[in-house]
């Protein structure tokens, strides 16, 4: 335990990823000096008008309870505060996300010939829509502060095919307590049948296009299927992107290998759907049960595929803090 430890922030709405930080704050120091951001400050960092500094002093006293004798509070007018600046402070606590701010103010206070802090990570708490808890998403009524859904999660897919759409609701249900799929026809900037790479590069096209598309979408999910060759041999396999505003993440589905026959057409420039589809007598059945189905005497299906290559892409969504 530190004789004094710092923290600073807006605290608009306390939630979760808040309790977790000053709850540390608490436990890692005797007397917990934090500084809350100004009115005026406030107002060029947030992209939402915060509640005034008054208000979330309160919030915070009460916040402590009887703790409250342990805390001072004083404004925030720059990033770095007092803290760069105060001999007294053995540490700060800060959230995965403001750790470059405690690297910086360390780097002041050596120009200064001062005593670096120490600093404490408080990791980021997520919601349950594996989004991080934010008061941005709070004040919007998506999440509440335990990070609950209040809103169904809108998945914006770059298709209208509808055995993808099944698969997408499959996976999607292992994840989310409430959701919306709402697809539309976007284009993939791939050839028609897409080869190796070129089938991730589709994925990705679909999924950052629909999530622009739509608005309000918490997820963007291009579904792209293709053929990947190795040691002479295509397998065909369906690869997903999803994309959150700022991270995408990739996953794949079972794959088959594809009849050398087959290969040969798919050389001259014909693609898997058509192949397949004149062979089964449905001209749309990659709308429909799709190759897999055909090859496997219907044991398989393509809505299986898409259900499994969402399912994978999400992972990284899941633990984060491992990618």
């Amino acid at each position: 335990m530190y004789d004094k430890v710092v923290v600073g922030g807006t605290f608009d709405t306390i939630h979760k990823g808040h309790r977790s930080l000053l709850s540390t704050a608490l436990k890692a120091g005797k007397f917990v000096w934090i500084g809350l951001t100004s009115d005026s400050f406030a107002k060029t960092k947030k992209i939402y008008k915060p509640r005034p500094y008054a208000m979330r002093k309160k919030q915070l006293e009460k916040f402590f309870g009887g703790n409250v004798t342990r805390v001072r509070i004083t404004p925030l007018n720059d990033p770095y505060g007092e803290s760069s600046t105060a001999k007294c402070v053995g540490a700060i606590v800060v959230s995965e996300e403001t750790e470059p701010i405690a690297k910086k103010i360390n780097e002041i206070r050596a120009k200064r010939k001062l005593k670096s802090l120490n600093v404490i990570v408080v990791p980021i708490e997520y919601g349950e829509d594996l989004k991080r808890i934010a008061c941005e998403r709070i004040r919007r009524g998506l999440i509440d502060g335990e990070g609950r859904r209040l809103k169904p999660i809108l998945l914006a897919v770059g298709t209208t095919n509808p055995s993808k759409h099944k698969g997408l609701a499959k996976g999607a249900g292992k994840y989310f307590r409430k959701f919306e799929i709402r697809g539309m026809k976007v284009r993939s900037l791939v050839s028609g049948q897409p080869f190796n790479a070129e089938t991730m590069r589709g994925a990705v096209n679909r999924a950052i296009n629909a999530y622009g598309r739509i608005r309000g979408a918490s997820f963007g999910v291009g579904l792209e299927s293709g053929v990947f060759i190795s040691e002479g041999k295509g397998y065909d396999t369906m690869c997903c992107c999803v994309f959150d505003g700022s991270e995408r993440h990739f996953g794949f589905s079972m794959g088959f290998e594809i009849p050398d026959s087959i290969m040969l057409d798919l050389e001259k420039g014909r693609t898997l759907s058509e192949i397949f589809g004149k062979l089964a007598g449905q001209p749309d059945i990659g709308k429909k049960k799709g190759a897999i189905g055909y090859l496997s005497e219907y044991r398989l299906k393509r809505e299986e595929m898409a259900e499994q290559a969402f399912s994978c892409a999400m992972i990284p969504f899941v633990k984060r803090r491992l990618y």
